[in-house]
């Protein structure tokens, strides 16, 4: 209520909730179909073997395989950058104790 639409999937609303207070831009996640982001390339990084950063390989992912194989309450999400958390650096390097999967898979 009070809120109207901005670019970029953004909502600007109204500090307060009331109309002529500052307004605060509030980020939310838009829909896409795969098949509109042409030309992108999907990866999964995984450490292959584990034990060094330099085994970081990035396989590539079928988009649309990967659409379809969701399940309700799923989404995929288009990412620019990620981090390594100790666990990831803990799971490159092998001392992870078990198969914590892939890095980021957390």
């Amino acid at each position: 209520k009070g809120a109207e639409e901005g670019s970029a999937g953004q909502q600007v609303v109204p500090w307060g909730g009331q109309a002529g207070t500052a307004a605060a831009l509030v980020p939310r996640l838009l829909p896409v179909a795969p098949a509109a982001m042409p030309g992108a390339q999907w990866y999964q990084v995984s450490a292959q073997p584990r034990g060094s950063f330099a085994n970081l390989v990035p396989g590539a992912v079928d988009a649309a395989a990967a659409a379809a194989a969701m399940q309700p309450g799923e989404m995929l999400l288009a990412v620019t950058a990620v981090g390594l958390n100790f666990r990831d650096v803990l799971n490159v390097l092998g001392m992870y104790p078990g198969d914590p999967g892939n890095p980021g898979s957390d």
